[in-house]
Protein backbone atom coordinates (compact mmCIF):
# COMPACT_ATOMS: atom_id res chain seq x y z
CA UNK A 1 0.00 0.00 0.00
CA UNK A 2 1.32 3.46 -0.90
CA UNK A 3 2.16 5.78 1.92
CA UNK A 4 -0.14 8.71 2.53
CA UNK A 5 1.26 11.97 1.08
CA UNK A 6 3.01 14.07 3.66
CA UNK A 7 0.96 17.09 4.72
CA UNK A 8 2.65 20.34 3.79
CA UNK A 9 3.62 22.72 6.56
CA UNK A 10 4.05 26.46 6.37
CA UNK A 11 4.90 29.36 8.64
CA UNK A 12 3.48 32.68 7.46
CA UNK A 13 5.30 35.70 8.94
CA UNK A 14 3.67 39.14 9.21
CA UNK A 15 6.06 41.92 10.13
CA UNK A 16 5.39 45.19 11.96
CA UNK A 17 3.85 48.34 10.52
CA UNK A 18 7.19 50.13 10.11
CA UNK A 19 9.39 47.07 9.82
CA UNK A 20 10.18 44.35 7.33
CA UNK A 21 11.07 40.66 6.96
CA UNK A 22 14.19 41.23 9.09
CA UNK A 23 11.91 41.94 12.09
CA UNK A 24 12.16 38.24 13.00
CA UNK A 25 15.97 37.87 12.92
CA UNK A 26 16.81 34.19 12.23
CA UNK A 27 13.52 32.74 13.54
CA UNK A 28 12.23 31.88 10.00
CA UNK A 29 15.38 29.93 9.17
CA UNK A 30 15.28 28.10 12.49
CA UNK A 31 11.63 27.06 12.05
CA UNK A 32 12.27 25.98 8.48
CA UNK A 33 15.11 23.75 9.62
CA UNK A 34 13.50 22.37 12.77
CA UNK A 35 10.10 21.50 11.24
CA UNK A 36 10.88 20.97 7.55
CA UNK A 37 8.36 23.68 6.78
CA UNK A 38 7.92 26.22 4.01
CA UNK A 39 8.44 29.85 5.02
CA UNK A 40 6.34 32.70 3.59
CA UNK A 41 7.91 35.98 4.63
CA UNK A 42 6.64 38.82 2.43
CA UNK A 43 7.49 42.50 2.45
CA UNK A 44 4.18 44.31 2.94
CA UNK A 45 3.09 46.79 0.24
CA UNK A 46 4.65 50.24 0.58
CA UNK A 47 7.55 48.98 2.70
CA UNK A 48 11.25 48.94 1.99
CA UNK A 49 11.51 52.38 0.39
CA UNK A 50 10.49 55.52 2.31
CA UNK A 51 8.00 56.13 5.09
CA UNK A 52 5.94 58.37 2.80
CA UNK A 53 4.86 55.28 0.85
CA UNK A 54 3.01 54.04 3.92
CA UNK A 55 1.03 57.17 4.68
CA UNK A 56 -1.82 56.52 2.24
CA UNK A 57 -1.97 52.72 2.60
CA UNK A 58 -5.18 51.17 3.91
CA UNK A 59 -5.33 48.01 5.99
CA UNK A 60 -6.84 46.01 3.13
CA UNK A 61 -3.94 47.05 0.88
CA UNK A 62 -1.37 46.04 3.48
CA UNK A 63 -2.73 42.56 4.17
CA UNK A 64 -4.54 41.67 0.94
CA UNK A 65 -1.68 39.60 -0.55
CA UNK A 66 -1.20 37.66 2.69
CA UNK A 67 -4.94 36.98 2.83
CA UNK A 68 -4.88 35.49 -0.67
CA UNK A 69 -1.77 33.45 0.11
CA UNK A 70 -3.32 31.91 3.25
CA UNK A 71 -6.50 31.00 1.35
CA UNK A 72 -4.48 29.31 -1.40
CA UNK A 73 -2.28 27.38 1.05
CA UNK A 74 -5.28 26.08 2.96
CA UNK A 75 -7.06 25.07 -0.25
CA UNK A 76 -3.97 23.04 -1.18
CA UNK A 77 -4.10 21.21 2.14
CA UNK A 78 -1.19 23.04 3.74
CA UNK A 79 -1.18 23.41 7.52
CA UNK A 80 -0.46 27.06 8.28
CA UNK A 81 1.02 28.62 11.42
CA UNK A 82 0.91 32.43 11.66
CA UNK A 83 3.74 34.38 13.26
CA UNK A 84 3.09 38.10 13.73
CA UNK A 85 5.01 40.95 15.31
CA UNK A 86 3.47 44.18 16.68
CA UNK A 87 0.66 45.15 14.30
CA UNK A 88 1.48 41.91 12.47
CA UNK A 89 0.48 40.04 15.63
CA UNK A 90 -2.94 41.68 15.42
CA UNK A 91 -3.20 40.67 11.78
CA UNK A 92 -2.32 37.08 12.72
CA UNK A 93 -5.10 37.00 15.32
CA UNK A 94 -7.53 38.43 12.76
CA UNK A 95 -6.72 35.73 10.18
CA UNK A 96 -6.90 33.03 12.86
CA UNK A 97 -10.47 34.16 13.57
CA UNK A 98 -11.37 33.68 9.89
CA UNK A 99 -9.48 30.57 8.79
CA UNK A 100 -8.66 27.09 10.22
CA UNK A 101 -5.11 27.98 11.18
CA UNK A 102 -2.90 25.39 12.91
CA UNK A 103 -1.42 27.86 15.41
CA UNK A 104 -0.68 31.51 16.17
CA UNK A 105 2.43 33.13 17.64
CA UNK A 106 1.75 36.79 18.48
CA UNK A 107 4.82 38.76 19.53
CA UNK A 108 4.55 42.26 21.02
CA UNK A 109 0.86 42.54 20.17
CA UNK A 110 -0.60 46.06 20.07
CA UNK A 111 -4.21 45.17 20.89
CA UNK A 112 -4.18 47.85 23.58
CA UNK A 113 -1.73 50.73 23.42
CA UNK A 114 0.08 52.47 26.24
CA UNK A 115 0.06 56.17 27.05
CA UNK A 116 0.21 58.46 25.11
CA UNK A 117 -0.85 56.32 22.14
CA UNK A 118 -4.14 55.44 23.86
CA UNK A 119 -5.32 59.02 24.41
CA UNK A 120 -8.89 59.58 23.14
CA UNK A 121 -8.93 61.54 19.91
CA UNK A 122 -5.19 61.18 19.33
CA UNK A 123 -5.74 59.63 15.90
CA UNK A 124 -7.73 62.72 14.87
CA UNK A 125 -5.01 65.07 16.08
CA UNK A 126 -2.39 62.93 14.36
CA UNK A 127 -3.96 63.68 10.97
CA UNK A 128 -2.36 67.11 11.13
CA UNK A 129 1.03 65.44 11.41
CA UNK A 130 1.76 62.72 8.82
CA UNK A 131 4.46 61.04 10.91
CA UNK A 132 6.58 61.40 14.02
CA UNK A 133 10.07 60.28 15.01
CA UNK A 134 10.23 57.01 16.94
CA UNK A 135 12.21 56.65 20.14
CA UNK A 136 14.89 54.09 19.33
CA UNK A 137 17.66 53.35 21.79
CA UNK A 138 21.28 53.19 20.65
CA UNK A 139 21.33 49.52 21.67
CA UNK A 140 18.31 48.74 19.48
CA UNK A 141 19.84 50.57 16.52
CA UNK A 142 23.02 48.55 16.99
CA UNK A 143 21.08 45.27 16.96
CA UNK A 144 19.06 46.35 13.91
CA UNK A 145 22.17 46.94 11.81
CA UNK A 146 21.04 46.78 8.18
CA UNK A 147 17.52 45.58 8.98
CA UNK A 148 14.57 47.08 7.11
CA UNK A 149 12.76 49.61 9.27
CA UNK A 150 11.68 53.25 9.45
CA UNK A 151 12.80 55.73 12.06
CA UNK A 152 9.48 57.56 11.72
CA UNK A 153 5.98 56.29 12.45
CA UNK A 154 3.11 57.31 10.11
CA UNK A 155 0.26 58.66 12.19
CA UNK A 156 -2.11 56.52 10.14
CA UNK A 157 -0.76 53.58 12.10
CA UNK A 158 -3.01 54.60 15.00
CA UNK A 159 -6.07 54.28 12.77
CA UNK A 160 -4.95 50.90 11.43
CA UNK A 161 -4.28 49.66 14.95
CA UNK A 162 -7.78 50.74 16.00
CA UNK A 163 -9.31 49.07 12.94
CA UNK A 164 -7.49 45.82 13.65
CA UNK A 165 -8.52 45.91 17.30
CA UNK A 166 -12.19 46.08 16.25
CA UNK A 167 -11.78 43.18 13.80
CA UNK A 168 -10.05 41.00 16.39
CA UNK A 169 -12.69 41.80 19.02
CA UNK A 170 -15.42 40.88 16.57
CA UNK A 171 -14.00 37.50 15.61
CA UNK A 172 -11.81 36.39 18.49
CA UNK A 173 -14.38 33.86 19.73
CA UNK A 174 -13.82 31.90 16.51
CA UNK A 175 -10.11 31.26 17.14
CA UNK A 176 -9.72 27.52 17.61
CA UNK A 177 -5.96 27.10 17.27
CA UNK A 178 -3.38 27.33 20.11
CA UNK A 179 -2.01 30.84 20.65
CA UNK A 180 1.32 31.91 22.11
CA UNK A 181 1.69 35.53 23.23
CA UNK A 182 5.25 36.79 23.72
CA UNK A 183 5.70 40.20 25.30
CA UNK A 184 8.42 42.39 26.79
CA UNK A 185 7.50 43.36 30.35
CA UNK A 186 8.62 46.97 30.13
CA UNK A 187 8.04 47.97 26.52
CA UNK A 188 6.61 51.41 25.71
CA UNK A 189 3.94 50.66 23.07
CA UNK A 190 1.83 47.55 23.62
CA UNK A 191 -0.06 47.22 26.90
CA UNK A 192 0.54 43.75 28.31
CA UNK A 193 -2.76 43.85 30.22
CA UNK A 194 -4.50 43.20 26.90
CA UNK A 195 -3.07 39.68 26.93
CA UNK A 196 -5.03 38.82 30.07
CA UNK A 197 -8.18 40.09 28.41
CA UNK A 198 -7.55 38.18 25.18
CA UNK A 199 -6.77 35.02 27.09
CA UNK A 200 -10.17 35.16 28.76
CA UNK A 201 -12.12 35.53 25.52
CA UNK A 202 -10.12 33.26 23.16
CA UNK A 203 -11.69 29.78 23.41
CA UNK A 204 -8.51 27.98 22.31
CA UNK A 205 -5.46 27.17 24.43
CA UNK A 206 -3.42 30.29 25.17
CA UNK A 207 0.08 30.59 26.61
CA UNK A 208 1.65 33.90 27.65
CA UNK A 209 5.40 34.28 27.98
CA UNK A 210 7.10 37.39 29.30
CA UNK A 211 10.69 38.48 28.92
CA UNK A 212 12.57 40.81 31.24
CA UNK A 213 13.03 43.38 28.52
CA UNK A 214 11.95 46.88 27.51
CA UNK A 215 12.08 46.60 23.71
CA UNK A 216 8.94 46.45 21.59
CA UNK A 217 10.96 44.84 18.80
CA UNK A 218 12.32 42.10 21.02
CA UNK A 219 14.33 40.43 18.25
CA UNK A 220 16.57 43.49 18.25
CA UNK A 221 17.70 42.94 21.82
CA UNK A 222 19.83 40.61 23.91
CA UNK A 223 16.74 38.41 24.40
CA UNK A 224 16.61 37.38 20.73
CA UNK A 225 17.96 33.85 21.14
CA UNK A 226 15.73 33.14 24.13
CA UNK A 227 12.67 34.20 22.14
CA UNK A 228 13.64 31.96 19.22
CA UNK A 229 14.11 28.99 21.54
CA UNK A 230 10.81 29.75 23.23
CA UNK A 231 8.91 29.73 19.93
CA UNK A 232 10.49 26.44 18.85
CA UNK A 233 9.63 24.88 22.20
CA UNK A 234 6.00 26.02 21.96
CA UNK A 235 5.57 24.61 18.45
CA UNK A 236 6.96 21.29 19.62
CA UNK A 237 4.77 21.26 22.71
CA UNK A 238 1.56 21.93 20.79
CA UNK A 239 2.37 19.52 17.93
CA UNK A 240 0.82 21.90 15.40
CA UNK A 241 1.27 19.67 12.40
CA UNK A 242 -1.12 16.71 12.11
CA UNK A 243 1.45 14.53 10.37
CA UNK A 244 3.72 14.74 13.42
CA UNK A 245 1.37 14.72 16.40
CA UNK A 246 1.50 11.02 17.21
CA UNK A 247 5.06 10.46 16.01
CA UNK A 248 6.43 13.35 18.05
CA UNK A 249 4.74 12.34 21.28
CA UNK A 250 5.83 8.74 20.93
CA UNK A 251 9.41 9.64 20.07
CA UNK A 252 9.97 12.66 22.33
CA UNK A 253 12.51 12.29 25.10
CA UNK A 254 13.60 14.32 28.11
CA UNK A 255 17.01 15.54 29.18
CA UNK A 256 17.64 14.56 32.81
CA UNK A 257 19.72 17.16 34.66
CA UNK A 258 21.31 16.30 38.02
CA UNK A 259 22.83 19.24 39.94
CA UNK A 260 25.24 17.65 42.42
CA UNK A 261 27.52 18.78 45.24
CA UNK A 262 29.57 16.16 47.11
CA UNK A 263 27.22 13.28 46.27
CA UNK A 264 29.70 10.60 45.19
CA UNK A 265 28.13 8.14 47.63
CA UNK A 266 24.59 8.32 46.20
CA UNK A 267 24.68 9.69 42.64
CA UNK A 268 25.47 6.35 41.02
CA UNK A 269 22.14 4.79 41.99
CA UNK A 270 20.24 7.82 40.68
CA UNK A 271 22.08 7.69 37.34
CA UNK A 272 21.38 3.95 36.96
CA UNK A 273 17.66 4.55 37.57
CA UNK A 274 17.58 7.29 34.94
CA UNK A 275 19.41 5.14 32.39
CA UNK A 276 16.57 2.61 32.66
CA UNK A 277 13.86 5.28 32.17
CA UNK A 278 12.25 4.93 28.69
CA UNK A 279 11.46 8.65 28.28
CA UNK A 280 14.91 9.91 29.30
CA UNK A 281 17.09 10.49 26.25
CA UNK A 282 20.20 11.90 27.92
CA UNK A 283 21.62 12.43 31.39
CA UNK A 284 23.58 15.54 32.35
CA UNK A 285 25.39 15.78 35.69
CA UNK A 286 26.51 19.25 36.80
CA UNK A 287 29.15 18.87 39.51
CA UNK A 288 28.93 22.09 41.50
CA UNK A 289 32.54 22.28 42.72
CA UNK A 290 32.55 18.96 44.63
CA UNK A 291 35.62 17.79 46.53
CA UNK A 292 34.64 14.12 47.01
CA UNK A 293 34.95 12.79 43.45
CA UNK A 294 31.29 13.20 42.45
CA UNK A 295 32.25 13.86 38.81
CA UNK A 296 34.52 10.80 38.71
CA UNK A 297 31.75 8.57 40.07
CA UNK A 298 29.28 9.93 37.50
CA UNK A 299 31.69 9.34 34.61
CA UNK A 300 32.24 5.75 35.70
CA UNK A 301 28.54 5.04 35.16
CA UNK A 302 29.01 5.67 31.43
CA UNK A 303 26.65 7.33 28.96
CA UNK A 304 26.52 10.52 31.03
CA UNK A 305 27.52 14.08 30.15
CA UNK A 306 29.43 15.53 33.11
CA UNK A 307 29.90 19.29 33.49
CA UNK A 308 32.10 20.66 36.28
CA UNK A 309 31.79 24.07 37.93
CA UNK A 310 35.18 25.28 39.10
CA UNK A 311 33.54 26.86 42.14
CA UNK A 312 30.30 26.20 43.98
CA UNK A 313 27.70 28.33 42.17
CA UNK A 314 24.56 26.99 43.83
CA UNK A 315 21.76 24.72 42.73
CA UNK A 316 19.91 27.08 40.36
CA UNK A 317 23.08 28.11 38.51
CA UNK A 318 23.96 24.44 38.01
CA UNK A 319 20.46 23.76 36.70
CA UNK A 320 20.85 26.68 34.29
CA UNK A 321 24.10 25.26 32.96
CA UNK A 322 22.43 21.90 32.44
CA UNK A 323 19.53 23.45 30.52
CA UNK A 324 21.95 25.19 28.16
CA UNK A 325 23.61 21.84 27.45
CA UNK A 326 20.36 19.84 27.09
CA UNK A 327 19.38 18.77 23.57
CA UNK A 328 15.76 17.85 24.34
CA UNK A 329 12.85 20.25 24.79
CA UNK A 330 11.56 18.54 27.96
CA UNK A 331 13.91 18.72 30.93
CA UNK A 332 13.78 16.62 34.09
CA UNK A 333 15.56 17.99 37.14
CA UNK A 334 16.56 15.34 39.64
CA UNK A 335 18.48 15.63 42.91
CA UNK A 336 21.59 13.49 43.27
CA UNK A 337 21.04 12.13 46.78
CA UNK A 338 17.77 10.21 46.44
CA UNK A 339 17.19 6.94 48.27
CA UNK A 340 14.96 4.30 46.70
CA UNK A 341 14.51 6.28 43.47
CA UNK A 342 13.57 4.08 40.47
CA UNK A 343 13.03 4.39 36.74
CA UNK A 344 9.28 4.02 37.37
CA UNK A 345 9.36 7.15 39.52
CA UNK A 346 11.20 9.10 36.83
CA UNK A 347 8.88 7.92 34.03
CA UNK A 348 5.78 8.87 36.04
CA UNK A 349 7.11 12.42 36.48
CA UNK A 350 8.33 12.95 32.90
CA UNK A 351 5.49 11.40 30.92
CA UNK A 352 2.68 13.88 31.76
CA UNK A 353 4.80 16.73 30.38
CA UNK A 354 5.75 14.87 27.19
CA UNK A 355 2.10 13.95 26.66
CA UNK A 356 1.09 17.60 26.99
CA UNK A 357 -1.14 17.10 30.04
CA UNK A 358 0.80 19.64 32.13
CA UNK A 359 3.50 22.25 31.65
CA UNK A 360 5.28 20.95 34.75
CA UNK A 361 4.97 17.82 36.88
CA UNK A 362 6.47 17.44 40.36
CA UNK A 363 7.49 14.30 42.20
CA UNK A 364 6.99 14.71 45.95
CA UNK A 365 9.19 12.56 48.16
CA UNK A 366 8.18 10.36 51.03
CA UNK A 367 10.03 12.46 53.64
CA UNK A 368 8.00 13.48 56.69
CA UNK A 369 7.94 17.21 55.90
CA UNK A 370 6.87 16.67 52.29
CA UNK A 371 4.06 14.38 53.38
CA UNK A 372 2.96 16.62 56.22
CA UNK A 373 3.06 20.03 54.48
CA UNK A 374 2.09 19.96 50.82
CA UNK A 375 3.29 23.52 50.15
CA UNK A 376 6.74 22.45 51.32
CA UNK A 377 6.61 19.21 49.36
CA UNK A 378 5.89 21.12 46.16
CA UNK A 379 9.42 22.52 46.38
CA UNK A 380 10.78 19.07 45.59
CA UNK A 381 13.78 18.92 43.26
CA UNK A 382 12.28 16.21 41.03
CA UNK A 383 10.27 17.93 38.34
CA UNK A 384 9.76 17.82 34.58
CA UNK A 385 9.00 20.91 32.51
CA UNK A 386 9.52 22.37 29.08
CA UNK A 387 12.29 24.77 28.30
CA UNK A 388 9.80 27.57 27.60
CA UNK A 389 9.05 27.72 31.32
CA UNK A 390 12.73 27.97 32.19
CA UNK A 391 13.46 30.65 29.58
CA UNK A 392 10.64 32.89 30.83
CA UNK A 393 11.31 32.52 34.56
CA UNK A 394 12.61 35.82 36.04
CA UNK A 395 16.33 35.71 36.76
CA UNK A 396 15.69 36.55 40.42
CA UNK A 397 14.51 32.98 40.99
CA UNK A 398 17.55 31.40 39.35
CA UNK A 399 19.52 31.73 42.57
CA UNK A 400 20.34 28.75 44.76
CA UNK A 401 17.15 27.46 46.45
CA UNK A 402 14.69 30.09 45.22
CA UNK A 403 14.28 28.11 42.05
CA UNK A 404 11.50 25.66 42.93
CA UNK A 405 9.26 28.33 44.48
CA UNK A 406 9.76 30.53 41.42
CA UNK A 407 8.91 27.72 39.01
CA UNK A 408 5.77 26.82 40.94
CA UNK A 409 4.57 30.42 41.04
CA UNK A 410 5.25 31.08 37.38
CA UNK A 411 3.69 27.87 36.04
CA UNK A 412 0.63 28.18 38.28
CA UNK A 413 -0.14 31.74 37.17
CA UNK A 414 1.16 32.12 33.64
CA UNK A 415 0.93 28.85 31.68
CA UNK A 416 -2.10 27.19 30.13
CA UNK A 417 -1.72 23.65 31.47
CA UNK A 418 -0.27 24.54 34.88
CA UNK A 419 1.35 21.85 37.03
CA UNK A 420 0.39 18.74 38.94
CA UNK A 421 2.16 16.50 41.44
CA UNK A 422 2.23 12.99 42.82
CA UNK A 423 3.54 11.60 46.09
CA UNK A 424 6.14 8.81 45.81
CA UNK A 425 7.89 6.55 48.32
CA UNK A 426 11.51 7.48 47.59
CA UNK A 427 13.25 9.71 50.13
CA UNK A 428 16.20 12.05 50.62
CA UNK A 429 18.60 12.23 53.59
CA UNK A 430 18.42 15.38 55.70
CA UNK A 431 21.37 17.77 55.59
CA UNK A 432 22.29 17.09 59.22
CA UNK A 433 22.89 13.41 58.42
CA UNK A 434 25.04 14.29 55.41
CA UNK A 435 27.14 17.13 56.77
CA UNK A 436 26.93 16.80 60.55
CA UNK A 437 24.66 18.64 62.97
CA UNK A 438 26.38 22.05 62.94
CA UNK A 439 27.12 22.42 59.25
CA UNK A 440 23.90 20.66 58.25
CA UNK A 441 21.83 23.03 60.38
CA UNK A 442 23.54 26.07 58.86
CA UNK A 443 22.95 24.75 55.34
CA UNK A 444 19.33 23.92 56.12
CA UNK A 445 18.56 27.41 57.41
CA UNK A 446 20.41 28.96 54.50
CA UNK A 447 18.16 26.95 52.19
CA UNK A 448 15.07 27.93 54.18
CA UNK A 449 16.04 31.60 53.94
CA UNK A 450 16.27 31.36 50.13
CA UNK A 451 12.87 29.66 49.99
CA UNK A 452 11.32 32.29 52.28
CA UNK A 453 12.73 35.13 50.15
CA UNK A 454 11.20 33.55 47.06
CA UNK A 455 7.78 33.18 48.73
CA UNK A 456 7.75 36.75 50.05
CA UNK A 457 8.93 38.35 46.82
CA UNK A 458 6.71 36.42 44.39
CA UNK A 459 3.75 38.85 44.42
CA UNK A 460 6.11 41.82 44.00
CA UNK A 461 8.23 40.18 41.30
CA UNK A 462 5.14 39.55 39.23
CA UNK A 463 3.14 42.68 40.07
CA UNK A 464 3.53 43.89 36.49
CA UNK A 465 2.73 40.54 34.97
CA UNK A 466 -0.71 39.34 34.10
CA UNK A 467 -2.77 37.46 36.66
CA UNK A 468 -3.83 34.69 34.32
CA UNK A 469 -5.63 31.49 35.05
CA UNK A 470 -3.44 28.44 35.58
CA UNK A 471 -4.23 24.87 36.62
CA UNK A 472 -3.55 24.24 40.26
CA UNK A 473 -1.52 21.19 41.10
Amino acid sequence: MDKQPRIKREFVFIHGYTGGPTDFADLPQVLEREFSAHIYLPLLPGHGTSVENLIGRSLSELIGDIDQHIKKSLEEGTEVVLVGLSVGAQVALYFASRYPIAGVIAIGTTHWLKFPFNLPGLSLIARTRPSWKKLLTSEELLYRGKAIFYERMPSRGLHISKELRALVEKGVQHIQSPVLFIHSMYERIGDLRALSYLRRIIPARVDIQFFQNGDHSIFFSEMKNDVVRSVVSFVRKEHFFTSEKREQREAEKASAIIPAFNEAERIGAVIRALKRTPSVGEIIVVDDGSSDGTAITAKKEGGVTVLINEHNLGKAASMERGVKEAKHDVIFFCDADLIGFTSEHAEAIVRPVIDGSYDMFIGMRGNFMQRAVRSWGLNSGERALRKTVWYCLPEYYKHRYRIEVGLNYYVKNYTHNGFNWRMFDYTQPIKESKYGVVRGTILRWSMNFDVLCAYVSSPFMHSRLIRSKGNKG
